[in-house]
């Protein structure tokens, strides 16, 4: 299972927000962001499909008509995960993280004869989300923007 690492933070401070939200709006960053989180491998069998994996305030700070992140399978880190009748929306706690991704995976999800599949997990973020990411989880890139 690939997991990655994907942020923006200000320099030198390495703020990555602020009172909950991002302190800076920059479109072609959150265009980005889009294109590295949704790229995908194409596959005869398979409809791969990323994942993007946020603690509740991150989960939050989206506006509500931009939820959930579109072609992607939204991951809210909890500590009281709630149900969600969206399967691309899946609330769980760090804990379960790793049941949760390979419980979808398994459910056999399908779009126009093609079962869904996981390729990537992008973090990102909060900052407690992005701890727990550096310390438990092997991560196999870091995509970082520096905002001066």
């Amino acid at each position: 299972m690939r997991f990655n690492l994907i942020v923006a933070h200000s320099f030198p401070k390495y703020g990555i927000g602020y009172q909950g939200k991002l302190p800076w709006r920059l479109p072609k960053d959150m265009e980005h962001f889009k294109n590295i989180t949704t790229t995908v491998s194409n596959d005869p069998t398979f409809q791969y499909i990323n994942t993007v994996i946020m603690g509740s305030t991150t989960w939050n700070s989206i506006a509500e008509s931009n939820k959930p992140l579109k072609n992607r399978i939204n991951i809210i880190i909890t500590r009281k995960p709630l149900q969600s009748n969206n399967k691309f929306i899946i609330y769980t706690t760090w804990e379960n993280l790793f049941k949760v991704l390979v419980e979808f995976n398994n459910k056999k999800h399908k779009i126009n004869n093609k079962f869904y599949k996981i390729q990537n997990n992008f973090i990102i973020g909060g900052e407690s989300i992005y701890k727990l990411a550096l310390h438990k989880l092997n991560i196999d890139s870091i995509f970082t923007t520096e905002i001066y």
